[in-house]
Parts: structure tokens; sequence; C-alpha cells
């Protein structure tokens, strides 16, 4: 599909705003899934119209799927901005596409010209333990550390590429973890330090000492494409697009400003860079995403399928309210840069966009990593301090009847602990004080000093019956 053919098509439809024959290589990047394309690509797409030299490199680890849907379209896709009015955004920055399996990767390693490497590849994508450090019992890392041809893991692909540089003698890449993951760029440095050990210590120590991994925060709500979506461009853009991508209005990337690290050039285009990124991305992981997390869990035992839906319900908007402005915003610091309660105000009112069909069985994949970062850290110093939480109890005993309900209903379960949580499901009795004495034993969740509070049995076998009943009232099953 020509880009001459897509450059004016349909009354919405909209025009690439640089000579897509003059980009070259500037980024590689890990994982481009929805949120990647509906963000840092659209970020890169309009640096293009200024400098020619930030094309991307997507590559998928696993997945044929995005290479099958964008080839026939020279790697072109449309942005829809969910606003009270749709806009769209033909987006061209991905100049390759490729997976893990095909090594085009390594091309890339090997250009003069790469620049900077992105990851999104979800919280587990990081193969690391409960403490954040690399599992090396993890079979992906297993198997990279016996054959590093086809990596099966990012933190493998990451290290052979850079022993390509290495050897090579080409200039480090920076590289920016773009996950929910707390201090995500000192994870990820500490992953690819510790792997490339095994692999050669002079590898190693080159890296430690010489590849920049700021830490970042991305923020915009991004839900799955469907049939609805790709009709709706096809009606308003006016070609057949396979793969298109959404998002709401709000965009956001943060990135740490560390002394390696020069990425003035990304400022112009709203891209924040600070030294102070801890509290940029406490807000994120514990306002947003906590949020996230409870509404869809409480959500789903009331049968909604949207975020919308679920915010539309005055008891859950009024309980959202109270959990963001009671219970989560207390723990946080507002800054020069960082108004906590227009933060709060803004997510409102974002969880609110009737335009977003964001659906809660998304966000409820991964649960057992999800919890810990963005619930129970919160919970557990709320504790310390006395402050109340009934809605961060009742969204983490939500989460709890979601397992058993999916378990009884023979219900697939997203989670890397699915084998488990499924075996825990089974054993549950739909009784509070049992059930969750069980949950409460999965120590890759809960925490020893969680556990050891005295409060918090009792609180979660109150929001548990809680739950239930809720369950009964909408006749919730599954």
């Amino acid at each position: 599909m020509a880009v001459s053919r897509l450059n004016k098509l349909g009354p919405k439809s909209s025009t690439l705003k640089y000579d897509r024959n003059s980009i070259t290589l500037g980024v590689l990047h890990i994982g481009p899934g929805a949120f990647h394309r509906a963000h840092q690509a659209v970020y890169f797409d309009d640096l293009l119209a200024r400098d020619p030299g930030w094309g991307i490199h997507a590559v998928s680890m696993r997945s044929e799927t995005l290479k099958q849907r964008l080839s026939p379209q020279d790697g072109l896709y449309t942005l829809a901005v969910l606003d009270r009015e749709v806009s769209y955004q033909l987006v061209g920055s991905l100049l390759k596409i490729s997976t893990a399996e095909d090594g085009a990767w390594k091309d890339s390693f090997l250009s003069e010209d790469l620049k900077l490497i992105t990851l999104t590849v979800t919280e587990k994508g990081y193969c690391l333990d409960s403490r954040g450090h690399l599992n090396f019992d993890n079979s992906d890392i297993i198997a990279d550390l016996s054959d590093g041809s086809r990596p099966k893991s990012v933190i493998g692909m990451l290290t052979y590429g850079l022993q390509i540089r290495y050897a090579e003698n080409l200039p480090p890449p920076i590289i920016i973890s773009c996950d929910n993951l707390p201090e995500n760029g000192v994870k990820l440095k500490n992953a690819v330090v510790t792997f490339s050990a095994r692999i050669d210590r002079n590898l190693s120590k080159w890296i430690e000492s010489s590849v920049a991994f700021p830490c970042s925060m991305v923020d915009a709500i991004t839900p799955a494409t469907d049939e609805k979506l790709i009709a709706q461009v096809e009606k308003d853009v006016g070609f057949a697009d396979a793969w298109p991508v959404q998002r709401e209005v709000y965009s956001d990337w943060i990135i740490e400003q560390t002394g390696e690290n020069d990425l003035s050039v990304l400022q112009d285009l709203g891209v924040t860079i600070t030294s102070n990124l801890e509290n940029f991305e406490q807000a994120k992981l514990r306002l947003l995403n906590g949020a996230h997390s409870c509404l869809t869990y409480i959500g789903l035992a009331r049968g909604y399928d949207t975020v919308y839906d679920a915010m539309n319900d005055s008891e859950v908007n009024s309980k959202i309210q109270s959990l963001l402005r009671r219970e989560i915003k207390p723990v946080l610091k507002s800054t020069k840069d960082l108004d906590l309660d227009l933060y709060v105000e803004n997510l409102l009112n974002r969880f609110s966009n009737p335009a977003i069909s964001h659906f809660l069985s998304q966000i409820a994949w991964d649960g057992s990593i999800k919890l810990p970062i963005r619930i129970l850290e919160t919970l557990f110093e709320n504790l310390k301090v006395g402050r109340p939480s009934p809605i961060l109890f009742l969204g983490v005993a939500a989460w709890m009847r979601f397992i058993r309900r999916s378990v009884r209903a023979e219900k697939p379960i997203v989670d890397p602990e699915s084998i488990r949580l499924i075996r825990i499901g089974h054993e549950c009795c739909d009784k509070g004080h049992v059930d969750v004495q069980k949950f409460l034993s999965m120590d890759f969740v809960f925490s020893a000093q969680l556990v050891g509070h005295p409060n918090i049995e009792s609180e979660l076998v109150k929001g548990y019956d809680h739950i239930m009943r809720m369950e009964e009232q909408f006749g919730v099953t599954v």
C-alpha cells in the first residue's frame, strides 16, 4: 500500500509531514504492541518532520501479527485519538518490522545510526524474580545463556546485541524501558549486566560503565484494537487499515536525566526530561495504575465490561474518588513539577471518557505482578501510619474473587503465575476466612511484612465477603 495512495483519502485522513524515502534508522524498539504504536512511535513520527534520523526498527520477541498486518502497508498505520470528536494521524515511523526469530535485529545493532533502544515488553518480559533481580531459573534465560543466536528473552537480545557493538567498537545506544516497573532502567541495567557477566566479563564491565539505562515513565490509555475500530477507520479515513491503534488524547513521556544521555531533541515534542522522575513514577504507578486495578476488579464483580461503564456507576465512582484522594494521594508528595490534586482530577476525567472502550478484562491480566507494585506497597504504608484503606482492601479482595470466579468457570487466567493461581482457586470454598488465608500464603504476591500485620487478614476477609455480596446482587458468576 503506497504512501501516495494513503496521503489523500477520506475526509478525516491525514498526511505524513515528511518524505518517508529520506528516513533512516535511529531507534530499535522491542515489543511493538498497541501501546508503542500509539505512544513512542507517534513521538518519533512527529520528530521525523524535523530530523529524518529517527526511523524505527520494530522487533517482536514472538508474535508475527504486526509483521503480517503491517508489512503489506509498508509499516504505515492509523492512530485514532479518542476525544469528543475522533481525530486521525497517519504514522510512518516504523521503517522495518521483524521478529527475534528472523535475526534482523542484529543488523540494527550493527548500524552506526542506531541511537536509541526502547522497550515495551510488560513487567514479565524482564524475567525478574520477586526481589527484582534476574531470574536465572527462567526458561528463556536458561535457553539464551546456552544459545544467543535466536534470543527468547529481551535480556538475551540486548546482551548479544550490545556484544556486537562492543566487538565492532560502535558507540553504545541509550536504552529506555517504557514499562510499568518501578526503577525500570535500574532493574533493566542490572539484569543485562548480570546476564552479560555469564557471557563475557569484559562485556559486562563495558555495559555497566558505558551504556545509559535511564528510567522512564509513560502514560496514555490505549484500548486494544478491535473490529469496531478497524471498521471506523475505514469509514472515516477511506482505506482498510489492517491494524490501526487508538488512544486517549492525553499522552505523557517522562525520562530520567542522567549524565550519559542527551535526549533534548525530544523535549520540543513534549517529552519531560527530569532528574526527579521518582515522584512522577510513583504518582502514575499508585494513582493511575493502582486505581485502574482496583476499578477493574471491583467493576468486574459488578458485571461491567469497560472502565467507562464502571465509572458511570455512581457507587463505583464514589469509591474511586475516595481511593485516589484519601488512600493513595496522602502517600505521595506534590512538587513544583507535579500537582497531585490536578493529577487526580485529570485521572477522574480520563477514566470517565465515553470515547474510550478500555476493557476491564484486559486490565485484569497479570494481577500477581501488578498488585504488589500498584496496590500493596501503598496499602502497607497506610497500615504503618494507621491510615484507613477500605477501597485498597476491597480492590485486593476483588482480585481474589476474580481468580476464584475464573477458575470456577474454567476461564483462562492470563498471568505468569497462572498454574499456582488456578490451584489456589480450586482450593477456595467461597468462605472469606478460609479463602483469604489461602491467597495470603502466596509469597510471590504478599510479602511477609504485609502478611504479618495484625489487621491485614480481617480487613481482607471483610472485603472478600463484601465482593461476594456484590456478585450476588449483580448476578455475576464469572
